[in-house]
């Protein structure tokens, strides 16, 4: 379906694209019924597969993280030689002034590059496991809340997540219709309770 805009009401549509279907509804009607669609939850079995996963994941990236700090540390270290080896040498006469104040200021330059660096690291390592995995719990009990907070690109990725062969629109029922739910999630309604 794609959507469109009646400019005289300014109210938004959907509408089918297959020749010859010639359905047309409100996109607050089609919202709606993706909210309901929504209305799911991780499924119980695969709870602790998915913090184990998470886990699994955090420990390589902080691993990763880690060598990048030490790495940078070591660049630190190896500048501030080169710093105090090119005062002293400026210091007996053994450089000129425009020597000296060339690769001091390079010198400068580089350890201020890795400063901001091992800042921004920090920062980036300040996210712990435990945010990690309450931000997933958090998507896993009301993945509505990402879909309707996240942009594009995050909606995108999240309906790929929980629908992925995709949403359809029945005409029969009036209503969007999920092809296959990931096996990850399932509905929030207790179904079993419903009279067929």
């Amino acid at each position: 379906m794609t959507g469109y805009v009646v400019k005289k009401k300014q109210l938004y549509y959907y509408k089918c694209r297959v020749t010859g279907c010639c359905s047309n509804k409100s996109a607050n009607k089609i919202h709606e019924h993706f909210q309901e669609l929504m209305n799911l939850k991780i499924n119980p079995d695969v709870r602790s597969l998915v913090e184990e996963g998470i886990r699994a994941i955090y420990a390589i990236i902080f691993k990763e993280r880690m060598s990048e700090k030490q790495l940078l540390n070591t660049n630190r270290n190896e500048l501030l030689r080169k710093i105090e080896s090119l005062e002293e040498r400026f210091a007996v006469g053994a450089i000129n002034e425009q020597l000296f104040q060339k690769f001091h200021d390079k010198f400068q330059k580089e350890l201020a590059d890795i400063e901001n660096e091992k800042a921004s690291a920090t920062t980036a390592s300040q996210v712990t496991m435990k945010h990690c995995i309450d931000f997933a719990d958090m998507i896993c009990e009301d993945p509505w809340q990402l879909w309707n907070n996240g942009f594009v690109d995050q909606r995108s990725r999240l309906q790929l997540l929980l629908f992925p062969n995709g949403i359809r629109f029945s005409k029969k029922t009036d209503q969007l219709e999920a092809v296959k739910t990931s096996v990850f999630f399932q509905s929030k309604i207790d179904h079993s309770a419903e009279v067929i």
